[in-house]
Formats: C-alpha cells, sequence, structure tokens
C-alpha cells in the first residue's frame, strides 16, 4: 500500500516530524541494493558510444546523416565531460 502525504511549511517546523522523515531517510539510505555500488552513468555512455559508432544503414539517407557525426569528436567530448566530474575509469 503506498501513502501519499503532503506537507505545509507549518508542517516542516514541527521538530517531531522532522526527526520522524529523518529517520525514515535514513533507514531508507542504508537499503542494500543488490549490484555494483559504482555509478553507471559513464559505463552506459559509453557502451552506448561503443554501439553507435558502427552503426550500418540499409537506407542510403540515413547512413549519409549517420556519417555527418564526428565520432572522433563525440569521444572527445564524453571524455572531457567525464573528467569534469572527477570520475575514473576515463577511455
Amino acid at each position: 500500500m503506498h501513502h501519499k502525504c503532503f506537507f505545509s511549511l507549518a508542517d516542516m517546523r514541527d521538530p517531531k516530524l522532522v526527526a520522524k522523515i529523518a529517520k525514515q531517510l535514513r533507514r531508507f539510505h542504508h537499503v542494500e541494493i543488490p549490484g555494483s555500488k559504482e555509478p553507471q552513468l559513464w559505463n552506459d555512455i559509453w557502451k552506448f558510444y561503443e554501439k553507435a559508432s558502427v552503426l550500418k544503414f540499409d537506407d542510403g539517407e540515413k547512413q549519409k546523416t549517420y556519417e555527418t557525426v564526428s565520432f572522433k569528436e563525440l569521444h572527445e567530448e564524453i571524455h572531457d565531460l567525464q573528467g569534469l566530474g572527477g570520475s575514473t575509469g576515463l577511455r
């Protein structure tokens, strides 16, 4: 069963309510979720890049449009963006 609850500013001034919310959030943040604990965004972006960079289209117009994409530039942009975030595992 899902419970929806909306709080007013006055509600959020109630120290007992704020403490109750904080306690629930603490429990939520300690829930064990299976799988890698590492962020997956960059892995997903690189997987997408690898697949996208080798596509071939039967439709000549689509292929022509596809060939206007500079995957070298895209690779550099992804690499630079990933570096801005301080993430490891740069490619």
